[in-house]
């Protein structure tokens, strides 16, 4: 009987290590894409390290076995982006304006980001909509537009129209910073 418990105990175990191992191997596959669609999405690194925490843990609970390479990271991407529209949707709930306005000034980065372009881009990204975040993100991280129509669940001229005018968004922001600047140091 002793016997037949502990074969029954280390059965039992078996399937949630073997989860755990996957789960090892997807977070050391995906884990840098998820932190930074994560970070441009939410702006903080606690916050992103949180949501993508999150969506492991969601797949360790409950998540299904994956046909392939492409469908583990479409469903860890899906499951992520829902994990950050509900951390912004809780944290405007919850705002202060004090705290926001620091955030913006000096927004946590994952790294020293030195280029002053590069911080201009990424400062002018955070205004965009986040829609128009998510969708330019999901491009410059590598991902296929047809990629993109299928984790948002869009038709391919659906989200070309979005694109355009996202990129749009992004350039008239772009534009607005460089005028402001131009006119701050006259």
């Amino acid at each position: 009987m002793i016997q037949a418990l502990s074969d029954s105990l280390q059965a039992d175990c078996r399937p949630a290590a073997e989860r755990v191992a996957a789960l090892d191997g997807y977070v050391n596959r995906f884990g840098d894409l998820l932190y930074r669609i994560a970070w441009v999405l939410l702006g903080q690194r606690e916050d992103a390290e949180d949501a993508v925490q999150d969506s492991c843990l969601a797949w360790l609970e409950r998540g299904p076995d994956f046909a392939s390479e492409e469908h583990a990271r479409a469903w860890f991407v899906h499951v992520l982006r829902n994990r950050c529209r509900n951390a912004l949707r809780s944290r405007s709930r919850h705002r202060t304006g004090e705290l926001d306005a620091e955030r913006f000034a000096a927004p946590a980065t994952p790294v020293e980001i030195r280029d002053p372009e590069a911080r201009r881009l990424l400062a002018a990204l955070q205004l965009l909509p986040l829609d128009d975040r998510e969708l330019l993100t999901l491009i410059a991280l590598d991902h296929s537009p047809a990629d993109c129509a299928r984790l948002l669940g869009l038709r391919p001229a659906t989200l070309r129209k979005r694109l355009e005018r996202a990129r749009k968004r992004l350039r008239r922001e772009l534009e607005r910073d460089r005028s402001t600047r131009g006119t701050r140091h006259e």
